[in-house]
């Protein structure tokens, strides 16, 4: 039997799949291809965007090589949903992960030993234990996958030391591919992950374009976040919908902010500091959601597998374009029309304007109001692309600060009657335009109007206008 034609029967009896992507039939026959060689210790790297059914393409070629294979996930929660799948489709398969009692993990090696098992789930720190290691020597692999590739470099440098390690330590292992997952990777990162996981040896790499053509990427250049927020989640067309924050305090404060102004959509956060039914209870709510609002750190983004996410909000700027990919690249994930957006403060911009750095990058590319925003994000991951199919630029949209007009007509009119608070205590006791604000986000507007300049520099120069005048 061909390759394509095993290929294609296992992803109908097994999976229940009719119909691979193109690029899912390209990955597994190249592994598998490989494999019937028998050459030791090839290097692969695969670069998927998010939503292109990047797990079967290494989970089928695991059924059909001549060895084991050990999939290395990031997160527990990960493993966990990885084995409940493989458990529901009948592939045996065992864990190892931390918290194990030295029975459980004794039944588990021999039901490796037994040929029970053709997968076998870890992660990084397991992969590093001394003790894990003395069985795993003793066995071969024809894979070894590593998922979310991208955050050995990442989280290696210092938050996760081990997975610095897991190259030196697959290539002591009888290995037949080393197989790395990931969605993006541009030139740098992927020089950093062949640098720390193929150990600078020849590997090849294959790589789809980053562009997810049914997502329109939008920025909002903010005075006040959290109503920004508010405005976007609004719409029954942007939900259900992930607001992605960059920690987990940011996250829970973020949450209930939202919760003020917008009681009536369920809303819940989510970050890796939770309790495990706790997390289990949030993960099946929204999967089960069609209109709620997660507030979570990226814990939550890897892995995900809710379709009709409709929108992604960026609460704050990513660390680096890649992040921003991976984690925008939630939504839509149906193949149908849907959103991100980036908040940009005035802080925000200035920093990015004063320094160069992945983050400054990313911010820029979204603030450029010639250039087309995905073609931009394209360019940072040394890709071109084929045309625009929705972003902000292209679709002519400017908007202002939101609230800019109103507050600096108030000032205009009673420079020196507020201070920041009696501003916004002004604002919304009034009947003008912002009184559906809360007293929070005018607070937080009048204070990113004095970040930019506005309010200390009309206030200067009517003082010495007066000056002048006495």
């Amino acid at each position: 039997m061909d390759t394509i034609t095993c290929i294609e029967e296992t992803a109908r009896e097994k999976f229940g799949i009719t119909m691979l992507r193109p690029q899912q039939s390209l990955v597994m026959v190249g592994i598998l291809e490989d494999d019937r060689k028998g050459i030791g210790h090839q290097g692969k790297l695969i670069v998927l965007p998010t939503g292109s059914g990047k797990s079967l393409c290494f989970l089928l070629p695991a059924l059909l090589v001549e060895h084991l294979t050990i999939i290395i996930y990031p997160l527990l929660s990960l493993m966990n949903d990885q084995i409940a799948k493989l458990n529901a489709w009948g592939i045996p398969s065992v864990v190892i992960r931390g918290g194990q009692e030295r029975k459980e993990r004794d039944a588990l090696w021999e039901t490796v030993a037994r040929g029970e098992a053709r997968i076998i789930i870890t992660n990084a720190e397991c992969l590093s234990m001394s003790d894990v290691y003395d069985h795993l020597v003793t066995l071969h692999f024809s894979l070894a996958i590593i998922d979310e590739a991208h955050i050995i470099p990442q989280w290696g440098s210092g938050f996760r030391p081990s997975y610095h390690a897991i190259g030196t330590i697959l290539a002591s292992l009888s290995v037949r591919q080393i197989v790395a997952f990931t969605a993006t990777a541009s030139p740098a990162l992927e020089e950093s992950i062949s640098s720390l996981l193929f150990l600078g040896k020849k590997y090849r790499t294959v790589r789809v374009s980053s562009d997810r053509e049914n997502i329109i990427y939008h920025r909002e250049r903010t005075l006040s976040k959290t109503r920004s927020m508010a405005e976007i989640l609004s719409s029954p067309l942007l939900r259900p919908s992930v607001v992605f924050c960059p920690t987990r305090n940011a996250t829970v404060t973020l949450c209930h902010r939202f919760l003020v102004s917008h009681a009536d959509i369920p809303v819940r956060y989510y970050h890796a500091g939770l309790e495990k039914d706790g997390r289990e209870k949030i993960e099946n709510w929204f999967s089960q959601s069609e209109d709620g609002v997660l507030f979570s750190t990226n814990a939550f983004g890897m892995g995900v597998d809710k379709k009709g996410i409709r929108s992604v909000i960026h609460a704050f700027i990513p660390e680096d374009v890649e992040s921003y990919l991976q984690e925008s690249g939630r939504a839509g994930r149906d193949g149908k029309e849907a959103h991100a957006f980036l908040l940009i403060d005035p802080k925000e911009e200035m920093e990015a304007r004063e320094h160069t750095t992945a983050r400054s990058a990313l911010t820029l590319a979204f603030l450029d109001e010639k250039r087309c925003i995905r073609e931009s994000l394209l360019g940072l991951m040394g890709e071109k692309g084929e045309g625009c199919s929705g972003c902000d630029v292209c679709l002519g949209r400017s908007f202002p600060r939101d609230g800019e007009a109103e507050i600096m007509r108030v000032i205009r009119h009673n420079p020196f009657r507020f201070d920041k608070g009696g501003i916004a205590r002004f604002l919304e006791e009034s009947h003008l335009p912002l009184s559906s604000w809360n007293r929070e986000e005018l607070e937080e507007a009048t204070g990113n109007l004095t970040i930019l300049g506005l309010v200390g520099s009309w206030r200067g120069k009517l003082f010495k206008r007066r000056c002048k005048k006495e």
